[in-house]
């Protein structure tokens, strides 16, 4: 029995092969994974199992789009009569792609995917065997596999030497595909040339072991193999002067890589597997769960021992929990407590379950629950840790919420759960590493690091290089750097101070093209005292290192990792060990430089390891210089000081103190500029634009709404809505709710006020117009989740995806987390479910399959059962070459094709007769005279006008459309109807603004309001107008002395037919019907005018006449414009005299109007001058009488003249000089002078001084003087 599946988007693609023993050969598939969207790259895998007698091994790596490969005519086939024919197995026009499944054995010794890019949607298979029932293992060696050579050189041996490969590739992209070699008898790597092949097996020397002798072990004392530097002694080896560290001395300042021979009590082995859980205490290591490709027969639990290396069962003496994955697992008083992961393969459960490690006994402490308010929420991908008598839960998916952004606390004391404090800026995350650290040995604070997020700013999904920390005591968390890879499904340890990222996923589906694969090697280092990134060297000798879904943990300052993926699922234990300092290094600076990852310190004139519980003394010539702190130097020996983080500063003041950071004020954080905040908000400004510390205090930041990714999410935020915008559902603010419905219904409003206050009646009734409410804010108003649907059916209708081969309904958005270990061999989405019985096509149930190529094709696991009449009836089995696993369902071995296919597939519609049309080598029969309704090359699809499934001797039945389609979907029976308006699966009832009853021969009819233009647009690209080749309209004109005035286009492909009647209901409720016009109709259109005078069809609303318009034999695209008018002929004397009456009538009016407006002036005019003589009367004024001097002077000479505003006359100002009374002065007290004024006319030469000159003269002249034009005499002068 085989169950194969693969998964989608990063994840790689992986079969299952249970060992059954009716199955003859191990089998070995090869698939591409599936692409989610048209955003990513695709990739593919290759798998083969080994456990036991199986084998398994993915290859997972993508590559962009690259040019084909070249081709050569026929490259498979042969050419017979002109065309290029092809064998089985082989497609293409020039058979050139690989098809359904062929046969091989030892006559060849590659087979691939074809000489061009493979197709997209391919599915090949090749069955390997040489015919030997002794074979010797079969050795597959990958010469090239989709990437330029980045593929190349991995190696496969089956035990068996029989295998299966099966290919699957995806709809999006079309690479170059593969090509794979197999040689029977060879071992792998050639024995790494540390032993001999014996007929496909290794025989190693001495010193190492392994199943292709590639790994050393250390067995005879004062051997120096395999010991690289250095000597066997007691089992270990002994490096040479110290300077060299790892296992077997390879490693020299290096991280080294080592794998742990571990022993097993009572026959205990670390079953194959990944996404488990560990516990640590002192030192011994609980592992839990995980996921396996077979159904493990060892214990779900183990314990490790670090110092005697090896494993042993838990003795329970109750019922254990399933088993489950990507949970969690801590270590808290002598007990283990299991929380959340994935259950049954498909189900994310909240149950916590605790084990006594004294007693042996496991104990439910809170079950599964599926509510979405219920606490602790379900939850996978999570990590947990124990602070102060709590157990933290970090992050996780939730199959309602989506990712968890809140932690989720257990009490042990009280037995209690709550959640922890809402965090406005925290994303939540899935698949990241955490470890718990204290700082200054008190304070707990856990780092976490990676994860596969929703982007804060984005709709997409990403992969997260964030480096968080969170603060127990004040529940704060703080964005400390990003790293420099972007993984998860990793693991990380802390080690001196050292956060170490090992391994992971770090291929992100969202980029086109990466050139990273899907299993990570790299190790990462981050020193948390000195804040620094570092990449570790490491020495991996044959070991391959590269996995996800692993664990790793600390112990004697090595990390140890344990199984996890890397195509094949493993069960190894490795160790890391962190580079050394070199203790030869003659400086400081060598010495800093020694060990990548390692902080080292000269001291002494020696090179050791510093440790921060150490204070050093400084060097003499860095304490004059003060490029080094102290206590900088006690932790960050031979580094300068560096900028304290952005995220380290708490107001908005000391943010903008460090170089390239920014304040948020949305979130009250500080980040880094070139980052942004994390909700799309614009970062301050400057300094200055700081807001006052009262009041940031004051001020109570709410999360943002955006980052609720769905309806659930959005429920849990008291001031969000779920709220449709546009054409899709988001998170808003309830104020901006409030806002939209209150718009709404203000337009609803405005629509039904217009309609009741519209003279011609409305085609959508009052109902139509719904008010809208605001969100109520209960889950029981959002949509099921996809995770709660159980059938592929009602999965794809509510725009999820569907995987056959697990029954497993998930989101797209998280598709890609959801299958990591290729448990999803093929997927089905709204897109493609009405395809092919999309929903049929699963890889575990045979039976479904109808014809003999949709079994082969559906995966590895089917064969065709043919019942020997020679018609193409038969039956898809499981089995294998050997036949069915059943052998009472196929008994005859000629009717079994596990490959191949029968001469005659007529479906049981037809007998076979000469050969088919189709050219195939070898030759099939051809169906003749397909009977019961049905047609195509083998009688598999049901004729025109009956629907049904035709194959396997499936009945066909005929259309029910009431005569409004010719023909109907032929496999569920919705007709195509061909009258626009007509609706329903059977055409039996009309669309909205059209009226009739096709079920009682009453034709869908749309109503001409009289005196409109109406213009309808047919597409062929709709559904429902694609076999539309007919529309009814009638009219009923309201004027009963008023002619009918007909117009119609039809701008189509072909003229359209136009039938005009004009119907008649008398009170009897007899119909009298005449057709008035039979015309064609085309984009010139034509118009027509009919008499409301016909004595036996008189019009009007007290009359039943109405005009009935038929338009047919068109074909879609067309636009159809037509009307009914009923307007008067033109008098045109009337209408002139008319005009010319008006005319004359307004040039009266217009001069009368002219008239009133001079008077209205002339009026305005005097009332101006009366007011000014009355101001200039009413100004002071007094008499004097002036003692004239002899000396007389011919004129006087003004100091001011005030023109009016005409410029004729003007206020002369004058100084007098007063009487003295023969005095020489005027009397004490007296003023000898005054000022008089008078008016006088103005003279031209005062007149052209006076006047403003123009903005020339102006701008030349501004400072002219009045004096410098008048003469003046100085009346004093005789007195001076």
């Amino acid at each position: 029995m085989l169950v194969s599946g693969f998964a989608a988007g990063h994840v790689c693609p992986t079969v299952e092969y249970p060992t059954d023993d009716h199955v003859a050969v191990p089998l070995f598939q090869l698939m591409t994974a599936r692409i989610r969207s048209d955003h990513v790259s695709l990739k593919h895998v290759m798998v083969l199992r080994v456990a036991s007698n199986f084998f398994t091994l993915i290859f997972c790596h993508q590559k962009s789009l690259t040019a084909s490969k070249s081709s050569t005519p026929c490259v498979q086939g042969q050419f017979i009569n002109g065309q290029c024919v092809c064998p089985p197995g082989w497609t293409g026009p020039f058979c050139e792609h690989c098809f359904g499944r062929q046969r091989l054995d030892n006559t060849t010794s590659t087979f691939t995917d074809g000489k061009r890019n493979y197709t997209a949607s391919a599915k090949c298979t090749w069955i390997i065997e040489d015919g030997n029932p002794k074979s010797d293992p079969l050795l597959f060696n990958v010469d090239q596999f989709l990437t330029d050579g980045l593929q190349t050189g991995r190696q496969l041996s089956i035990p068996s030497g029989k295998a299966i490969v099966h290919f699957v590739s995806d709809l999006a992209y079309n690479l170059e595909g593969f090509s794979i070699g197999y040689v029977w008898g060879a071992c792998l790597k050639n024995c790494s040339q540390h032993g001999t092949c014996n007929h496909g097996k290794c025989v190693c020397n001495e010193g190492f072991t392994g199943e292709s002798c590639e790994l050393p072990i250390c067995e005879k004392d004062g051997e120096t193999t395999p010991c690289i530097h250095g000597v066997c002694q007691e089992g270990r080896c002994q490096c040479t002067k110290g300077l060299f560290n790892g296992d077997y001395c390879q490693g020299l300042n290096d991280g080294v890589w080592d794998y742990v021979h571990t022993k097993s009590e009572n026959g205990i082995t670390f079953t194959p597997r990944a996404s488990h859980a560990v516990a640590v205490n002192d030192s011994r290591a609980w592992i839990f769960g995980g996921y396996y490709f077979v159904n493990h027969k060892n214990e779900d639990l183990l314990s490790y021992d670090f110092k005697r290396k090896t494993f042993a069962a838990v003795h329970i003496k109750n019922t254990p929990p399933k088993t489950r994955y990507d949970h969690s697992i801590v270590y808290y008083k002598e007990k283990l407590y299991v929380f959340g992961g994935i259950i049954n393969n498909r189900t994310i459960t909240n149950e916590l379950w605790s084990l006594d490690i004294t007693t042996g006994i496991w104990k439910m402490l809170f079950s599964h629950n599926e509510s979405p308010d219920v606490i602790p929420k379900p939850v996978t991908g999570h990590t947990a840790h124990v602070i102060n008598d709590r157990m933290y839960i970090f992050f996780g998916q939730n199959p309602y919420e989506g990712f968890l952004y809140r932690t989720q606390v257990f009490n042990f004391l009280d037995g209690t759960w709550s959640l922890g404090k809402d965090q406005p800026t925290v994303i939540g995350r899935f698949g990241h590493s955490s470890n718990l650290y204290f700082e200054n040995s008190k304070n707990p604070v856990v780092f976490f690091y990676g994860g596969y997020n929703q982007a804060a700013q984005e709709t997409a999904y990403n992969i997260s290089d964030d480096l968080l920390k969170f603060d127990q005591q004040t529940e704060t968390w703080t964005q400390i750097s990003t790293g420099p890879t972007r993984v998860f499904r990793h693991s990380s340890v802390i080690i001196d101070h050292n956060l170490i990222i090992i391994g992971g996923n770090n291929h992100n589906e969202s980029s086109n093209a990466r050139l990273s694969g899907c299993y990570s090697e790299e190790i990462y280092s981050y020193d948390i005292l000195c804040r620094t990134w570092s990449k570790i060297p490491t020495v991996n000798g044959a070991l391959d290192v590269s996995r996800y879904g692993h664990v790793s943990v600390s112990f004697d300052e090595n990390a140890f990792v344990f199984g996890g993926f890397n195509g094949l699922m493993k069960n190894d234990v490795l160790k890391l060990s962190l580079p050394q300092c070199n203790t030869l290094a003659k400086s400081p600076e060598e010495c800093a430089e020694s060990a990548v990852g390692t902080r080292c310190i000269f001291i002494d004139k020696k090179c050791t390891k510093a440790s921060a519980d150490v204070s050093y003394r400084q060097p003499f010539l860095s304490l004059i210089k003060n490029d080094s702190p102290r206590t900088l130097f006690e932790n960050c020996p031979g580094m300068s000081l560096r900028s304290v983080q952005c995220s380290e500063q708490k107001d908005c003041q000391s943010c903008f103190m460090q170089k390239d950071c920014g304040w948020c004020e949305s979130t009250t954080l500080c980040v880094n500029s070139d980052t942004g905040c994390a909700d799309g908000s614009a970062i301050t400004s400057d300094w200055k634009s700081c807001p006052s510390k009262s009041k940031s205090a004051s001020q109570v930041v709410k999360r943002s709404c955006s980052l609720a990714s769905n309806c659930f999410a959005c429920q849990q935020l008291s001031h969000c809505s779920w709220y449709m915008t546009e054409t899709r559902h988001a998170c808003i603010p309830q104020k901006d709710e409030l806002l939209l419905i209150e718009q709404h219904n203000r337009i609803q409003s405005e629509r039904l006020a217009s309609l009741a206050h519209s003279s011609q009646p409305s085609s959508s009734s009052i109902t139509d117009f719904r008010y809208i409410q605001p969100f109520t804010g209960n889950s029981s108003s959002c949509p099921i989740p996809c995770s709660n649907l159980t059938d592929c059916t009602t999965c794809t209708q509510r725009n999820c995806m569907w995987c056959p081969s697990t029954r497993r309904c998930v989101s797209m958005d998280t598709y890609m987390i959801s299958f990591p270990y290729g448990q999803c061999q093929s997927w089905i989405t709204q897109a493609n479910s009405n395809n092919n019985h999309a929903c049929q096509l699963d890889p575990y149930d045979c039976s479904l399959q109808k014809t003999c190529d949709e079994c082969q094709q559906i995966g590895p696991r089917c064969g065709w059962c043919d019942n020997g009449e020679g018609t193409g009836i038969g039956e898809c089995l499981a089995g294998s070459v050997d036949g069915p696993f059943d052998v009472n369902t196929c008994k005859n071995p000629r009717s079994w094709f596990f490959n191949g296919r029968p001469r005659c597939q007529c479906n049981g519609h037809s007998n076979c007769s000469g050969t088919s049309a189709l050219l195939t080598l070898p030759p099939e029969g051809i169906c003749k005279d397909c009977r019961d309704h049905t047609e195509g090359e083998q009688c598999e699809r049901c004729a025109e006008g009956y629907f049904g499934d035709a194959r396997n001797n499936g009945t066909c039945s005929e259309c029910q459309c009431n005569d409004q389609a010719y023909a109907c979907d032929n496999s569920n029976g919705d007709c195509y109807c061909t009258t626009k308006g007509v609706i329903g699966a059977h055409c039996d009832k009309c669309d909205q603004k059209y009226d009739g009853d096709p079920k009682s021969n009453k034709p869908c009819s749309y109503k001409l309001a009289i005196d409109f233009i109406f213009t309808f647009k047919l597409d062929n690209n709709e559904d429902k107008d694609k076999y539309v080749n007919q529309i009814n309209f009638y009219a009923i004109p309201f004027k009963d002395d008023t002619d009918v005035q007909f117009s119609i286009s039809c701008e189509g492909e072909e003229d359209a037919a136009v039938v005009v009647s004009k119907i008649k209901t008398e009170p009897t409720g007899e119909v009298d019907s005449k057709k008035i016009l039979n015309h064609s109709c085309n984009a010139n259109g034509f118009k027509r005018t009919w008499s409301a005078h016909d004595p036996g069809y008189p019009l009007g609303t007290s009359f039943n006449t109405t005009f009935f318009v038929t338009v047919s034999n068109f074909t879609t695209p067309i636009k159809i414009q037509i009307s009914f008018a009923q307007s008067p002929p033109i008098n045109w004397v009337l209408f002139f005299v008319i005009f010319a009456a008006c005319f004359v009538i307004l040039l009266v009016v217009a001069g009368l109007v002219w008239i009133v407006k001079q008077r209205v002036e002339r009026y305005h005019l005097m009332q101006s001058r009366h007011v000014e003589i009355e101001r200039m009367a009413s100004r002071p004024f007094a008499s004097a009488q002036l003692d004239l001097s002899p000396n007389r002077y011919d004129s006087a000479t003004p100091i001011s003249i005030e023109p009016c505003s005409n410029y004729q006359a003007g206020i002369y100002t004058l100084i007098v000089r007063l009487p003295t009374g023969g005095r020489n002065y005027t009397p004490h007290g007296t003023s000898g002078l005054a000022v008089a004024s008078s008016l006088c006319s103005l003279t031209q030469s005062q007149l052209a001084l006076l006047q403003p000159p123009d903005a020339d003269s102006q701008q030349t002249n501004q400072k002219s003087s009045l004096r410098r034009f008048i003469p003046f005499k100085n009346p004093f002068s005789s007195n001076t």
